[in-house]
């Protein structure tokens, strides 16, 4: 009997999945045997990136004050995003303190924007050592198998 593995779900990976892209659904099936995980990192980038992606549908150059002016109008991808996470059944690991001071250290070694290196130091600091992402700079984190579409 084998043992359920975590395996970290980054955010491009749930924005390809409310895009409809065929490779990410497939991607759920291949991995619903194991303990999908998220941080509120995740949360915030895709609760953003939904937000962002709809206003730019009705627009020609994407402003951040005319979005933050209509912000109202996007408020609901807070819940739709919830919906998923629980539909989902990810489980939404918290960023502790010891993560934060970590994802400094990881970030400098591994050259990483700081939400991937807190997304890194929060698979390290959980047990984590598989990642399903679309972003290639995960594959520089030596301590990160990187779970691609194509796999």
């Amino acid at each position: 009997m084998s043992s359920i593995e975590r395996v970290f779900i980054d955010s491009g990976i749930i924005i390809g999945f409310f895009s409809g892209e065929d490779e990410v659904v497939k991607l759920f099936d291949k991995l619903h045997d194991n303990e999908l995980c998220i941080c509120d990192v995740v949360f915030s980038e895709v609760v953003y990136k939904l937000m962002a992606l709809k206003y730019s549908e009705s627009i020609e150059k994407f402003k951040f004050h005319e979005f933050k002016k209509n912000l109202l109008n996007f408020v609901y991808f807070y819940d739709l995003t919830l919906k998923f996470i629980k539909d989902a059944e990810l489980v939404i690991l918290p960023v502790t303190e010891e993560v934060v001071t970590e994802a400094s250290k990881i970030g400098k070694v591994y050259n990483l924007l700081p939400n991937d290196a807190l997304i890194a130091s929060t698979c390290r600091y959980y047990g984590i050592n598989k990642i399903a992402t679309s972003d290639d700079d995960f594959k520089r984190v030596d301590f990160l198998e990187v779970i691609n579409l194509e796999d």
